[in-house]
């Protein structure tokens, strides 16, 4: 008996040794997981999200000495555009805001003294993905991004073969759910509950508040996601997401995209049309100094067409919350501006009429709520970034309504649009 216990312990512990030996070789090759494999696993999550199924969480393992790969697929990128034509002032340069921090964004910034007028960039035709005359003639704006969407999946399914390929190398490397469209449910649910009953604006006008998170639901409506060939293959909502991040309603236009919008600090305009088929140039609005950031409004430029994009737009479409200063659209005749007073604090006014002093209340008590009851017993399931923004824009909110409270009107026979105001608006 004694020698046959001792046979299973050690058979026990044999046991024990390779199961471990097992487990140790599953976490190595976790760890040799490419960040491509991972993207396309991202890609494969986005598909079954926006179909209905519940998402599933992969893990994500990263090499002890990570590369940053984006920063040097912008490289290629930047040698790929003067390759082409393009140019860049011997003192601007394309690069991450930290050098030293692979995590931080990319953007334009000046290295010395730029002069008013002088030129920054020259972006050549040649790099733009762009839709045809022919495809782009009389399209609406959702159609635009349908058809732009297919043909960054065009491109992005040639491969090497692809004329674009330092582009689409760079798309690939995107992360995905940069966009609340393509978040978690969860973290959707609760930038939702954020947004409560205040009114969106897309091209249709004033539209529902789910219109945050849903809006790529609304291209399996007009059937853009619906195969287009024999082969019976499915738009993947990454491409759609991408159109809108990253494109220019007719136009994906390399390098120019990592410029970045800062409304209070427009520094930067184009000239001719960005969609001018042989290319065009940004040009200095001032003189710069060395450590300036080049930026340029995503709404208020020579191509824009008025779009009225406000903070909230900015979050459903590019998926961060702009800084000051910030635009509400509240109603046709209401809209709200924010900025920081110089002094600590936050000044508010209003194009024709502001918001009613009650409903304001209204607002800001709802939004203490959302603070206290869902923001601060968060889910562990909603991922960091993501809850980080939800914090800036339930800040941003909180903000605007205490800021405008004191010129709020004492009329509450002008409500703004919300999904309480049926007799104004119904719901889409």
């Amino acid at each position: 008996m004694k020698e046959r216990s001792s046979f299973r312990s050690i058979s026990s512990v044999i046991l024990i040794i390779m199961l471990a030996t097992n487990m140790f070789l599953i976490y190595n090759l976790a760890l040799t997981t490419t960040n491509v494999d991972l993207e396309h696993n991202a890609m494969g999550q986005a598909a079954m999200h926006i179909s209905g199924f519940t998402q599933i969480q992969f893990p994500t393992f990263k090499k002890k000495e990570e590369e940053d790969v984006m920063g040097r697929l912008v490289e290629e990128l930047v040698e790929w555009s003067i390759s082409k034509g393009g140019y860049f002032h011997p003192n601007v340069e394309i690069r991450r805001f930290d050098p030293s921090d692979p995590t931080s964004f990319f953007g334009a910034f000046v290295n010395g003294p730029v002069g008013v007028n002088e030129t920054l960039i020259k972006i050549p035709g040649s790099i733009k993905l762009q839709l045809s005359k022919e495809t782009k003639h009389g399209l609406g704006y959702e159609s635009s991004v349908c058809e732009l969407a297919w043909l960054l999946k065009e491109e992005y399914d040639k491969g090497n073969s692809s004329e674009y390929l330092p582009y689409i190398n760079y798309v690939k490397e995107q992360s995905f759910g940069q966009i609340p469209a393509m978040w978690s449910p969860s973290g959707q649910h609760l930038l939702l509950r954020v947004q409560g009953d205040l009114f969106m604006v897309d091209d249709n006008g004033f539209v529902n508040p789910s219109r945050m998170t849903k809006w790529i639901d609304r291209y399996y409506e007009t059937k853009c996601l619906n195969p287009r060939d024999e082969e019976n293959e499915y738009l993947n909502p990454f491409f759609v997401a991408m159109a809108i991040q990253r494109g220019y309603d007719k136009a994906l236009i390399p390098i120019y995209d990592m410029l970045n919008s800062h409304e209070g600090k427009i520094n930067s305009i184009t000239r001719p049309s960005i969609y001018d088929r042989n290319g065009f140039g940004v040009y200095a609005l001032q003189d710069l100094d060395k450590g300036d950031e080049l930026f340029y409004s995503y709404y208020h430029c020579p191509d824009c067409g008025h779009v009225p994009w406000g903070t909230p737009e900015m979050l459903r479409d590019f998926g961060y919350v702009e800084q000051y200063p910030q635009t509400f659209y509240l109603d046709d005749n209401m809209i709200l501006y924010v900025d920081q007073d110089g002094q600590g604090g936050y000044k508010a006014w209003c194009k024709e009429q502001c918001p009613p002093k009650a409903w304001v209340q209204k607002q800001l008590e709802y939004l203490q709520r959302v603070d206290e009851d869902d923001i601060a017993t968060a889910t562990p399931y909603i991922p960091e970034k993501e809850l980080n923004i939800i914090r800036q824009y339930h800040e941003a909110l909180t903000i605007a309504f205490t800021a405008v409270l004191p010129i709020a009107t004492e009329n509450d026979s002008v409500l703004p649009n919300t999904t309480d105001d049926a007799s104004k608006r119904s719901l889409e």
